[in-house]
């Protein structure tokens, strides 16, 4: 996940079937909304990285909450 973010290399050269990739990739929204608050300057509007970090995080707090309630149900 690292190696595709963006944080060692920039997305913008890359070919285009490899930024697919590259832009499935949650760390790399991630990265640029840093290097934008760093630096002030990223390849992705702040507004989307912010956006998708977000709805990641949401996610990903209901997937872990669906599937702790699983497991405990299961343990009783």
């Amino acid at each position: 996940m690292f190696l595709l973010s963006g944080a060692l290399f920039p997305i913008t050269g890359l070919p285009s079937w490899l930024q697919t990739g590259v832009y499935l990739n949650p760390l790399t929204y991630g990265v640029d909304a840093l290097r934008y608050a760093i630096l002030g300057e990223s390849a992705l509007p702040l507004g989307i990285s912010i956006i998708v970090i977000s709805a990641f995080a949401v996610m990903m707090v209901l997937v872990s909450s669906l599937l702790f309630s699983k497991k405990e149900q299961s343990l009783m």
